[in-house]
């Protein structure tokens, strides 16, 4: 193991990140949704059963949100513990951020209140309109 020096390691050695992060899926802590995923919820959002909750900040989401005022919510991740009234507990969440990283942040502190079904949109809105997605 290295001391953390800037010239000579990174702050975590690439091994250490590869194995934390098959930890987390391992144990269930992460939960991914890939993009194919993704697309079976939304295409699958009148039932009922999905809520998507958008972890950017709300002028990003805030386009969303007015379009589908039913199904999409922004709660920006800094802003998620204290508005945590607002996450319903009854419907699958689908998480989503720009690129996957706030909404794996969110799906942690989600975890941690007790609010367990929740999916974690791997590449984020980024990923989804680089793969031709239209909202």
């Amino acid at each position: 193991e290295l001391a953390y020096s800037p010239p000579f390691a990174s702050a975590m050695d690439i091994v250490n990140a590869v194995a934390n992060a098959a930890e987390n899926y391992l144990d269930g802590s992460y939960q991914p949704a890939q993009l194919e995923d993704f697309h079976e919820c939304w295409n699958n959002r009148d039932c009922g059963e999905y809520f998507f909750l958008d972890c950017r900040a709300e002028a990003d989401a805030k386009p969303f949100e007015e379009k589908y005022p039913d199904v999409w919510k922004s709660i920006p991740h800094d802003q998620l513990q204290a508005r945590i009234n607002e996450v319903p507990r009854d419907k699958k969440l689908v998480l989503v951020c720009n690129t996957g990283v706030r909404s794996y942040e969110a799906q942690v502190n989600l975890t941690a209140e007790g609010i367990r079904d929740t999916y974690s949109v791997e590449s984020g809105v980024a990923g989804l309109k680089e793969c031709g997605m239209r909202f």
